[in-house]
C-alpha cells in the first residue's frame, strides 16, 4: 500500500546542503585553497586577455612574424631555418623554445592564416598560467594575503603592457608563465639544498633561456644565492643541468653563427658577436651612451603612471616616489625572495647596458616589477617613524601611493576603452599591409623583394624577402646617415638577387633617394602604395 499523507509527511527528508552536493562552508573552505585561488586569478587574466585578441596580421612587431616562420619551419620538417630568406640559413638569433611551441600549435591546425587564432588564444593561456603563478609566488614568498595577491596579480598581469606583447606573437608570455615556477623552484632549493629541487630550479632556468637569452639572469641570480649560502652542490648541480639542457642549442649557435652575412647579422644573427663587436668598436663611450639613453627611456615609461593626474610638475617627485618604493621593496624582497631580487636587478641590469628600447623588456616582467613596487608600498604602510620628521615623511609616501595608484589606474582605465594595448601592431600592420598586397599581387613567386615587411610579405604571399639595411648597435646611439643607409643597401643588393625594392621608411626612403640620384641611376620607381610606399626595381651596376 502507498503512505498516507499523514506518514508521507513524517518521512525525513535529505539535508538541503547535501542535496546539493557541498555545503556553503565547503564551499568556503575550496576557495580559501591557494591553487583555487590562483586558478581564479588565472581565469580572470585569461578571460581579459582573450577578450583583447586582435585580427592584425602576424609581422607587424617583425618578431613575430620571425617566430612564426620558425614556427612553420619545425612542423614542416624543414629544420630550424629562416624559411622567408634565400637559401633558407639556420637560425641563430631567437631560442628555439617558443617556435617550438608555435610548431607544435602549426602541427594542430596547419592552415594558414586560419589558424593564427589558435596562436593568439595560446599567448592568452600562457599570460593566465603566469597571472596564476605570479599569485602563488605572492603567496608563498613574499607573505602577500589572498585579497593582496590577486589585486596586485591582476593588475600587473591583466595590464595594457603585457597584454601589448601577449596579443602580438612574441616569445614574452611563455617566458612569464616560465618565470614564477623557476623562481619559486629556486628559492626552495637554495633554501633547503636538495638535488632535487636544485635539479628542477636548473631545469627551469634552462626553458627560460631557451624562452629569451635574458633568462640568464635567472641563472646568474640562482647561483650567487646558493654560493653564498653554502649550498655548493645544489649550484653544481643547477649549473650542470642547466647546461645540460641548454647544450644542444648553444652547439646549433656555434655552428651556423657565421652562416649569415655580415649585412643580416645584427637582424638575424647571434647576439654575442652582434654586441660585442659594438662594445670592442666604440669603447665606453657606446656604454655610457647606452646607458643614458635607456634611463631616460625609463623616466618616460614610468612617467605614464603620472601623466593621467594632468599635473606634470608631480613627476619629478613621484618618479623619487618610485625609485623609493623599489629600494624599499627590495629590502623587504632580500630577506623573503633573494634570488627574485638579484633576478630583478640581473635583468634590468642587462637591460640597461642594452642597445634597444627597453619599454619591451620590463613590459615582460611586468607582473614582477608590480610586486617589487606593491611590496615597498607595504613597507611605507608598516613603518612607525619616532620622530616628527619622519612621520611628515610617511605620510608624504602614503599620499604619493595613493596617487600613484590612481594615476595607475587611470591609464589603465583610459587606455582599454582606446586600445592602448595594439597601438604598436595596429600601426605597423597599417604601414606595411599595402607592402604585402602589392608583392602578392604583381610579383611572380620567384621574385625576391627587399622591403621593411620580410617575415610578413613571405608569410602572406609566399615570396622569399629580405631587409632593406642592416641593424647594427651604433643605430640606437646615432641615428644613420643617408650614406650609412646607401651601403646598407647596396651591400644587400650585392649580395641578393632583388627583383623589387620596396621602401615604406625613412632609412630605405634615404637610401632610395641616393640610388636614384646615381649616375647612372641604380633604381627605377615603378610604383608607389597607399601610406606613401615605392616600388622600384634595381638597375643592374
Amino acid at each position: 500500500m502507498g503512505a498516507t499523507p499523514e506518514a508521507q509527511a513524517i518521512v525525513p527528508m535529505p539535508d538541503a546542503g547535501v542535496a546539493r552536493g557541498a555545503t556553503a562552508p565547503d564551499i568556503a573552505r575550496a576557495f580559501a585553497s591557494p591553487g583555487v585561488q590562483a586558478f581564479a586569478v588565472g581565469a580572470v587574466v585569461l578571460v581579459v586577455a582573450i577578450l583583447c585578441v586582435t585580427t592584425w596580421p602576424v609581422g607587424g612587431f617583425v618578431d613575430d612574424g620571425i617566430y612564426l616562420i620558425l614556427g612553420k619551419a619545425l612542423a614542416t620538417g624543414q629544420g630550424y631555418r629562416y624559411l622567408h630568406l634565400p637559401g633558407a640559413p639556420a637560425a641563430t638569433h631567437f631560442p628555439p623554445a617558443y617556435p617550438g611551441l608555435l610548431a607544435l600549435l602549426w602541427k594542430i591546425w596547419p592552415e594558414f592564416p586560419r589558424n593564427i587564432v589558435l596562436f593568439k588564444f595560446a599567448n592568452s593561456f600562457l599570460l593566465a598560467g603566469a597571472g596564476a603563478g605570479a599569485f602563488l609566488f605572492a603567496r608563498r614568498r613574499l607573505g602577500f594575503s589572498a585579497l593582496g595577491a590577486a589585486a596586485t596579480t591582476i593588475a600587473f598581469t591583466a595590464a595594457i603592457p603585457t597584454l601589448a606583447l601577449t596579443t602580438i606573437l612574441l616569445s614574452e608570455p611563455l617566458f612569464l608563465a616560465i618565470l614564477f615556477p623557476a623562481l619559486l623552484a629556486g628559492e626552495q632549493a637554495a633554501d633547503d639544498g636538495r638535488p632535487v629541487g636544485a635539479a628542477l630550479s636548473g631545469l627551469l632556468i634552462a626553458a627560460l633561456m631557451l624562452t629569451r637569452s635574458i633568462g640568464i639572469a635567472a641563472l646568474a641570480s640562482t647561483v650567487a644565492v646558493m654560493l653564498l649560502r653554502r649550498r655548493w652542490r645544489a649550484a653544481a648541480i643547477v649549473v650542470l643541468v642547466a647546461a645540460i639542457a641548454l647544450a644542444p642549442w648553444q652547439l646549433w649557435v656555434r655552428a651556423h653563427g657565421a652562416d649569415l652575412p655580415a649585412a643580416l647579422q645584427g637582424e638575424y644573427g647571434s647576439y654575442h658577436g652582434w654586441l660585442a663587436g659594438a662594445w670592442l668598436a666604440k669603447g665606453g663611450q657606446f656604454l655610457f651612451a647606452t646607458v643614458a639613453l635607456n634611463l631616460r627611456a625609463y623616466v618616460r615609461m614610468f612617467d605614464a603612471l603620472v601623466a593621467p593626474l594632468g599635473k606634470i610638475w608631480l613627476a619629478v617627485p613621484m618618479l623619487t616616489l618610485l625609485v623609493a618604493l623599489f629600494v624599499m621593496g627590495g629590502v623587504r624582497m632580500v630577506r623573503r625572495a633573494p634570488i627574485t631580487l638579484g633576478f630583478i636587478v640581473c635583468y634590468v641590469g642587462i637591460v640597461t647596458v642594452w642597445p634597444f628600447t627597453p619599454d619591451r623588456f620590463l613590459w615582460g616582467i611586468w607582473p614582477l616589477i608590480g610586486l617589487l613596487v606593491v611590496e615597498g608600498a607595504a613597507a611605507v604602510v608598516a613603518w612607525r617613524p619616532a620622530s616628527r620628521r619622519s612621520l611628515v615623511a610617511r605620510r608624504a609616501m602614503l599620499t604619493g601611493v595613493a596617487a600613484a595608484t590612481l594615476a595607475y589606474a587611470a591609464y589603465d582605465f583610459r587606455g582599454f576603452p582606446l586600445g592602448w594595448w595594439q597601438t604598436v601592431q595596429r600601426t605597423s600592420s597599417q604601414r606595411m599591409i599595402p607592402t604585402v598586397n602589392w608583392v602578392a599581387r604583381h610579383t611572380a613567386p620567384n621574385d625576391l623583394i627587399a622591403c621593411g615587411a620580410e617575415a610578413m610579405v613571405y608569410l602572406y604571399s609566399g615570396r622569399q624577402a629580405i631587409p632593406t639595411g642592416s641593424f647594427t648597435p651604433g643605430e640606437y646611439i646615432d641615428r644613420p646617415t643617408p650614406p650609412h643607409n646607401l651601403a646598407d643597401a647596396r651591400a644587400l643588393l650585392a649580395l641578393y638577387p632583388v627583383r623589387y625594392f620596396v621602401a615604406t621608411t625613412e632609412p630605405a626612403f634615404a637610401a632610395a633617394d641616393l640610388m636614384l640620384r646615381a649616375r647612372p641611376p641604380e633604381l627605377q620607381l615603378v610604383d608607389t602604395l597607399p601610406g606613401g610606399g615605392a616600388v622600384f626595381i634595381p638597375i643592374p651596376r
